[in-house]
């Protein structure tokens, strides 16, 4: 049936050959394809790591989304400023803090300003100048301070006073701050 010429030592051979180069280059095929898809499957492990970095992340950033906007819903009021509105909050942030509060004493009349931020205007407050007195533990009253440098009210730090309470009880200071307190021009004056 075949022609007895095929069979011969040169096309056994040639067919060898062909066989060895078709496995070989089978081989490499192979081998290419495993490595891409270990590669794949590394980029995939590395994007799902970093989809459940991402979801934890944005329920993190989720939770305090909610619980600055219920301190923003508890200060609702408070966005224009004014002396009564800060005495609320001081008051508010110095009870949380186990802080007395002796007095908050608005000093002078209100003098109109015109308040600018960051190259933004915005527009026209009276502010009053205000003294806190109190005292509390030491560390208390840093972090009531610290608040106060933040910016949840229009208030500015002027200045401050702490002293220590000679009493034989460690760590305690009387202090006296001194604050512009900012109230927005036409809302409640």
């Amino acid at each position: 049936m075949l022609h007895p010429r095929l069979y011969s030592p040169d096309n056994m051979k040639r067919v060898k050959h062909a066989q060895i180069g078709v496995a070989v280059l089978a081989a490499l095929v192979c081998t290419y394809l495993i490595g891409t898809t270990l590669s794949s499957l590394r980029e995939i492990w590395t994007a799902e790591r970093q989809l459940r970095q991402g979801k934890t992340d944005a329920a993190t950033l989720s939770r305090e989304a909610a619980n600055q906007r219920r301190q923003v819903a508890k200060q609702k009021d408070l966005g224009n400023g004014g002396v009564d509105a800060f005495a609320v909050l001081i008051s508010s942030w110095a009870k949380q803090r186990k802080i007395h509060i002796e007095s908050v004493i608005p000093e002078g009349a209100p003098t109109v300003t015109q308040v600018k931020q960051n190259g933004s205007d915005l527009g026209t407050w009276n502010a009053s100048r205000v003294r806190v007195k109190g005292r509390g533990e030491f560390w208390k009253v840093m972090d009531l301070l610290n608040l106060l440098g933040k910016p949840l009210f229009p208030a500015k730090l002027a200045s401050f006073r702490l002293e220590a309470e000679d009493r034989g009880n460690g760590g305690f200071v009387a202090f006296d701050l001194v604050m512009a307190v900012y109230e927005k021009k036409g809302d409640n004056s």
